[in-house]
């Protein structure tokens, strides 16, 4: 198989992944957890793939650096292009994939504000005056919200 067209092979599935990567930023903002698992998957498939032929191109052209190749003179247009596409695809799948894991953080943070608030700190310590008179002395086994006196 020729060089380019592994590399495009590879742009393909770098566009498949930016775009599992879109739909996954959407689902993590829309707080649909149902679909987030399909997405995931479909993403992990694409990215096995992907290992694949980048093995079989490292198989094929061995110690092949597009960067070098072109400080050196040796790249085809196509090839310079499709590189420059595969670069700026890499860039984008990048940052998407960090806004989905802040995305992630700020959905697990918020589920876990909730199950405290819930739930309560089962080993909280009673900051307030006990019967005795002693300040904190009194460790709080149910302080959730729901136990809480108005």
């Amino acid at each position: 198989m020729e060089l380019i067209d592994f590399l495009k092979k590879q742009k393909e599935l770098l566009e498949d992944i930016k775009n599992c990567l879109e739909r996954e930023k959407q689902v993590l903002i829309k707080g649909e957890g149902k679909n987030l698992l399909e997405i995931v998957k479909e993403k992990q498939d694409y990215i096995s793939i992907l290992n694949a032929i980048e093995k079989e191109r490292n198989q094929s052209y061995p110690d092949l650096n597009l960067r070098e190749m072109e400080k050196q003179g040796k790249l085809s247009f196509d090839i310079k292009k499709i590189g420059n596409e595969l670069r700026s695809l890499s860039e984008k799948i990048s940052i998407l994939q960090q806004t989905n894991i802040l995305l992630t953080k700020q959905s697990l943070e918020y589920i876990n504000t909730l199950l405290f608030i819930f739930q309560g700190n089962e080993k909280s310590i009673n900051l307030s005056y006990s019967p005795d008179g002693k300040l904190g002395s009194n460790i709080n086994q149910d302080s959730s919200i729901l136990d809480t006196s108005v």
